[in-house]
């Protein structure tokens, strides 16, 4: 949304229900600076947001259930981060990465991971 990618708009109508782990917004930090904005740019951009920012995860073993049994899809930390969080909140991960929607539905060691991908 910040690089006004398509599905910006469906991200902008969801926004200010949304929260974000602080992992996933350093993701957001170094992505934005890997396209040439500087770190005090990158960082009004994200925290101008006015995102809920997760400090911590609850269940670092399902995070890392996630990692290890999911490997084929090519997920990252950050990515199972980002899922286990929204698991562990009831709430839907939204994403424009369309190997997640495989993961919809999934039961996450007694927790359903939910997925919407944007475009």
């Amino acid at each position: 949304m910040l690089q006004n990618e398509p599905g910006s708009a469906r991200v902008v109508g969801v926004l200010d229900k949304c929260a974000m782990h602080t992992v996933n917004m350093a993701e957001v930090i170094a992505r934005l600076m890997r396209s040439g904005v500087p770190l005090t740019d990158a960082e009004s951009m994200v925290y101008g947001l006015h995102l809920e920012a997760e400090p911590r995860l609850d269940d670092p073993g399902r995070c890392g259930h996630l990692l290890a049994t999911q490997n084929k899809l090519g997920l990252s930390l950050g990515d199972c981060v980002c899922l286990t969080t929204a698991a562990l909140s009831k709430a839907i991960a939204v994403t424009a990465d369309h190997r997640w929607k495989e993961l919809d539905g999934i039961d996450l060691q007694g927790m359903r991971l939910r997925v919407e991908v944007i475009r």
